[in-house]
């Protein structure tokens, strides 16, 4: 990736997504790459300097505009749905495993939460949270409180809530998570562009009622140059899930 200002990229792109690009280039200048910024900057260059990127872009400032979608809205959605089809934002193993497998883990997961609970009372180690947390780590920590954020440290009184209070909170919340999936052969080798071409499809039947298959296949290609991803076969590969409805 070569260094561009948001000047030189096309005025077709949206702009939302040109200032996402730069400021992560200033973020790199500033910080280094703490945050994946270069990674997070790399996915939109190649979008923005892909060959005839403005079939890309006019599709989209199409589907936009009949559906009314401003710039700033369309840029935050659509690149948190990039980060998160090319599992730059969400653990990928995580979203690359079947439905039952997802329960079986969070099963599991709850079972290993209710040994370690038992153990800590056992040996008498459950303490209060303020105890696990040094005085820095304290005195940054913030609450949201009615218009604005406030020092936890005084506000709450982590005295009242134990390790294991955690950790019980933790099990119950697993025990509800979500654990529905987009794929249904995760063994398959194209399993990570099966989960692109299903993250995609899903923003597009959120956000515009209808699927373009021919724009999925031409974004999928961008970022999985290796394969060979044509609309016909996205077609085929998202009929379970149509068939079933992509929000259920």
């Amino acid at each position: 990736m070569t260094s561009e200002s948001k000047r030189t990229f096309p005025k077709y792109i949206p702009q939302g997504l040109i200032d996402q690009h730069s400021f992560y280039e200033q973020a790199m200048k500033a910080h280094g790459d703490i945050g994946g910024y270069k990674t997070r900057a790399e996915i939109l260059y190649k979008l923005f300097t892909t060959t005839n990127p403005s079939t890309i872009f006019d599709s989209l400032k199409n589907y936009n505009e009949d559906h009314k979608l401003d710039d700033e809205y369309f840029s935050i959605l659509f690149e948190h749905m990039l980060h998160d089809a090319l599992g730059i934002t969400t653990s990928s193993t995580w979203d690359l495993m079947k439905p039952k497998d997802k329960r079986q883990a969070l099963n599991d997961i709850g079972k290993d939460i209710t040994k370690l609970i038992g153990k800590l009372k056992r040996h008498g180690l459950d303490r209060a949270i303020g105890d696990h947390l040094d005085e820095e780590l304290l005195s940054a920590m913030q609450i949201y409180e009615r218009d604005g954020w406030r020092p936890a440290k005084g506000l709450v009184p982590l005295e009242m809530n134990s390790l294991c209070d955690i950790l019980e909170s933790a099990r119950q919340t697993y025990k509800s998570y979500d654990s529905s999936s987009l794929i249904t052969q995760p063994g398959n080798s194209n399993v990570k562009v099966h989960y692109f071409n299903r993250r995609f499809a899903e923003f597009m039947d959120c956000e515009y009622g209808e699927i373009d298959y021919v724009l999925i296949a031409d974004v999928a290609n961008i970022y999985f140059p290796d394969k060979v991803i044509d609309p016909d076969t996205i077609r085929f590969q998202l009929q379970p899930l149509i068939q079933k409805g992509l929000n259920k």
